[in-house]
């Protein structure tokens, strides 16, 4: 299944206010789901990678990931700042940007992978390569499911 899938339905949840709809719309997307994916999905969907008894720090701050986003966008930091002082979430600064990419090829398991292996990254030196990880990450994703994998990190 296509990340872009899920976090479509994502978006869908998050614009919905009545909960009937919400567990429509992600009960429909489990059906479509093999069970691997749909357990991927409902730590996704809670904005973890992990179940929260085995925790899952990925060491950025906010103020690395405003750098990412800056470099991936080709704004400065004080631009990236700025709205996110506006809109509230790195997530949504993310979405209102394009970069290239229209629809995302990257599977649901894929980014699942790439977060595991991010999560995995330590020692001297590897808060640069988890930020140009990051960018690479978002990069291949179009801007709604860069929103949701910002979330997640």
């Amino acid at each position: 299944m296509k990340f872009s899938t899920v976090a479509g339905v994502f978006d869908q949840v998050e614009q919905e206010s009545s909960r009937t709809i919400i567990t429509s719309l992600l009960a429909a997307l489990l059906t479509k789901a093999s069970a691997h994916e749909a357990s991927v999905i409902a730590y996704f969907s809670l904005g973890s990678l992990k179940p929260p008894y085995l925790g899952a720090q990925f060491n950025l701050a906010e103020k690395s990931l405003i750098n990412v986003i800056a470099l991936l966008l080709g704004h400065s930091v004080d631009v990236v700042k700025k709205e996110l002082k506006r809109v509230g979430d790195l997530g949504s600064v993310v979405a209102q940007y394009t970069w290239g990419i229209e629809s995302s090829v990257l599977s649901l398991i894929d980014v699942e992978r790439s977060l595991h292996e991010l999560l995995a990254m330590g020692g001297t030196g590897s808060q640069d390569i988890r930020e140009q990880a990051v960018v690479k990450l978002l990069g291949a994703l179009d801007p709604v499911s860069a929103k949701y994998v910002l979330r997640i990190i």
